[in-house]
């Protein structure tokens, strides 16, 4: 597939075991993630009309309640990237 292991800290060729490889896929993805996971207005448009298809067959009235049930899913950071809510109310 091509696909480089250069940037994994054991890579490409010295993984002890799959155990250690995750750990630095793992360690990778996250780096990767705060580095170009930011909020972007085209992030939000995807949000939004994503979230109004999951919510299509929802009664107008609990649009509002699915849009918040759907945002509880995403991870804080996946909510700041998409321009949703920056934070939940705790219950």
């Amino acid at each position: 597939m091509g696909i480089s292991y250069e940037p994994l800290t054991h890579g490409p060729n010295s993984f002890r075991d799959g155990v250690q490889f995750v750990e630095d896929v793992r360690t990778w993805a996250s780096a990767y993630e705060a580095k170009t996971m930011v909020p972007d207005p085209v992030n939000h448009k995807v949000a939004e009309e994503t979230t109004a298809i999951l919510l299509c067959n929802v009664p107008s009235f609990l649009k509002p309640a699915g849009k918040k049930a759907v945002a509880s899913l995403m991870d804080e950071r996946l909510r700041r990237a998409m321009l949703y809510f920056s934070s939940l109310p705790q219950v």
